[in-house]
């Protein structure tokens, strides 16, 4: 009752907050221009200065779970807070330098920053998001580049991507991106180390694995192609296989497809394959995404949609070949289940969608998602990519559970946002027979302010 009354508070402040947003907002812009004009186009030097940026506040109560796994038997509720400011000066069209800066925390929680292993994806006081140039079409030609701190993101975020619905944010890379871009093709090649965002320092510290990557997207198609390679790389020789330490070289190549049939119909999918080395063993896993919508000619436009995602497991983990999938760079909080409680390894996840929107700026959606281990003796990966349970006899059966997450976001205006959603896990065999099996819950509410 303790936790729920303050949970109740808490939904009660946001609410004050975001109608004080609201009306400060909406008087803002019932004048001649918004507020936001005055911080565009700023006149400086040889080019002009753009201001932007967000504040979000996010509160979250999870039972029988937390960001760092499931099965605790106990509730927690987590206060976030982070405030991006952007800062883009462009001396002309192809040419522009960016800094965001990010300043994020957290409150209420019982977890603490020293519980977190690496990284909390919670706290980062003050610190460099993003910063980088970026020049497109150098001389007029195909060419372009961007050198400097910068996040990555290609389509649904899937296989690249920033992963922001971390209070942190899941990915930021010091990356040199090199463009090439006609009309009928356009690549990216990719050198890249992954920033370790430190809560009690500067972030100038990386994991130890390099990432490169080429991404090619196949233009003036009736539908989007992408084509992909990318290698994780880690020469330090602490990747531990069935048969001993080594190196690792995880290679990925893979296509995207997506598009629509007679306007109603919406599809898409991935595919990638992997291979390479796993400490002493060889790699051979496999991924891949299809989806299928279909749009009613219908008030509030309903929406159904299916969805099947899979990503291989291990069938014998003491033999020299790895199977798992490994995810690769992509956000997960938004495709296995909003609860966050699941990666792209050793995954399947049959899903089914419903959404309306009411009006223009009002969206509810209703997911439901029935999850399976691909291999019953390989693990259940969280979302951090770390094993949460294993049986390696496999006695324990291959289903996870079920997973039910409704969801309502209203775009009040141009500069406010509302967000908030409640889920439901419920575990199934696998999970009953490996520990603690109570159902888990999660509910939030965010409000985001534009500018």
């Amino acid at each position: 009752m303790k936790q729920l009354s303050r949970g109740i508070c808490m939904v009660a402040l946001f609410v004050i907050c975001g109608t004080t947003f609201t009306v400060v907002a909406q008087e803002a812009e019932t004048g001649q221009e918004s507020w936001k004009d005055y911080l565009k186009e700023i006149p400086l030097g040889p080019g002009t200065l753009n201001i932007g940026g967000s504040l979000r506040f996010r509160y979250e109560v999870y039972d029988n779970y937390n960001i760092k796994g499931y099965g605790t038997d106990e509730t927690d509720n987590v206060l976030l807070e982070r405030l991006r400011l952007d800062f883009e000066y462009k001396l002309h069209e192809n040419l522009h330098a960016f800094v965001q800066l990010q300043d994020a925390h957290y409150w209420l929680s019982d977890l603490h920053v020293r519980d977190f292993s690496v990284i909390c994806p919670y706290e980062n006081p003050l610190d460099v998001k993003k910063g980088y140039v970026q020049w497109t079409h150098i001389g007029d030609t195909p060419l372009g580049l961007r050198v400097g701190r910068q996040a990555i993101a290609y389509r649904d975020s899937r296989v690249w991507g920033p992963g922001d619905w971390g209070n942190v944010g899941r990915y930021t890379w010091d990356a040199v991106t090199l463009y090439w871009d006609t009309e009928v093709v356009s690549a990216d090649l990719i050198g890249a180390q992954r920033v370790l965002n430190d809560a009690d320092r500067f972030d100038e510290d990386h994991f130890d694995f390099d990432a490169y990557g080429l991404y090619a997207r196949v233009k003036k198609l009736p539908f989007d192609l992408d084509l992909l390679y990318i290698q994780k790389y880690d020469d330090h020789g602490t990747t531990r296989g069935a048969t001993g330490l080594g190196d690792l070289r995880t290679q990925s190549v893979g296509a995207y497809l997506n598009g629509t049939f007679q306007e109603r119909i919406d599809w898409g999918g991935l595919a990638v394959y992997q291979f390479g080395d796993w400490g002493e063993d060889y790699i051979r896993a496999y991924g891949y995404n299809a989806r299928l919508g279909y749009t009613l000619d219908a008030p509030w436009t309903p929406r159904l949609g299916i969805e099947y995602s899979f990503g291989s497991g291990d069938s014998d983990p003491d033999d020299r070949k790895h199977e798992t999938f490994d995810g690769l760079f992509g956000a997960v909080d938004k495709f296995y289940g909003r609860m966050n409680m699941f990666a792209w390894m050793n995954l399947e996840d049959c899903q089914a969608s419903f959404s309306i929107k009411p009006t223009k700026s009002l969206k509810v959606s209703l997911d439901y998602h029935f999850l399976t281990l691909d291999e019953n003796k390989d693990a259940w990966y969280y979302c951090s990519g770390k094993p949460q349970r294993q049986d390696v006899t496999g006695r324990s059966g291959t289903t996870l559970g079920h997973e039910i997450d409704l969801f309502a976001k209203w775009q009040a205006t141009d500069s406010l946002e509302f967000f908030c959603g409640y889920a439901h896990f419920s575990p199934g065999s696998f999970v009953r027979h490996t520990g603690e099996h109570s159902d888990a819950d999660w509910v939030f509410f965010q409000t985001t302010l534009f500018f």
